[in-house]
């Protein structure tokens, strides 16, 4: 599900990144938005069909993989289904962003951006889990400041909760727990789940003024 979460991410960015501006570059919006179709509603068309295929491309290949994981070794998650949950949030916020910058640059600088900032918060999460296991408050603050730019990492770390095996977490302490990117000690809090929902309707409202003002 790690290198999954990479694919899903991946997928979603460069979905999301071909929506708006090669539509603009070939004139194709030119005929829509003269029509009684209002900018934002074009935005949010777009974003509500591509939200529907990442979510049924993520519900059926981690199903698909949860079925061959309990084939072969017999373990089953014990909460797949809000795993699943938790990943289609992070391919959606990835989407979100691919969006926003799709109404301004090009595919391919679109891309770079939206999977830059991925990598970097995936880092800062890393960097997080390392503060945590040496005390070290500049690492903590780091990982957590990345946690809010883009979240990502906190939501992979959400499925991730719902995925580990009760006798492994039981087994090991939370400072190990935080310093293994492959291991999360704690499942989201609230007020987290609410950022990243806040977050992501922010940067849809972002995509949408952006698209709204910018000259055709």
């Amino acid at each position: 599900m790690f290198m999954y979460s990479f694919v899903f991410a991946i997928d979603a960015v460069f979905m999301a990144v071909s929506a708006i501006q090669p539509e603009i570059e070939s004139g194709v919006l030119l005929a829509i938005v003269p029509r009684p179709v209002r900018r934002s509603d074009v935005v949010l068309g777009r974003w509500l069909g591509l939200a529907a295929v990442i979510g049924v491309f993520v519900s059926v290949t981690s199903a698909l993989e949860f079925w061959v994981v309990g084939t072969v070794t017999d373990y089953t998650p014990p909460r797949p289904d809000l795993a699943i949950a938790f990943l289609i949030a992070e391919s959606l916020t990835m989407l979100t962003l691919g969006l926003l910058c799709s109404t301004r640059l090009s595919p391919m600088v679109g891309g770079i951006v939206a999977l830059v900032l991925f990598g970097v918060c995936w880092v800062g999460g890393i960097v997080r889990g390392i503060g945590v296991a040496l005390d070290t408050d500049l690492l903590r603050s780091i990982g957590t400041a990345t946690s809010l730019l883009l979240p990502t990492d906190g939501l992979w770390r959400s499925a991730l909760f719902n995925l580990e095996p009760a006798l492994l977490t039981g087994a090991l302490s939370p400072t190990a727990l935080a310093a293994n990117p492959f291991l999360t000690p704690t499942g989201p809090s609230p007020e987290y789940l609410a950022w990243a929902a806040a977050w992501m309707f922010g940067v849809l409202g972002a995509a949408m003024v952006s698209f709204a003002r910018r000259e055709l």
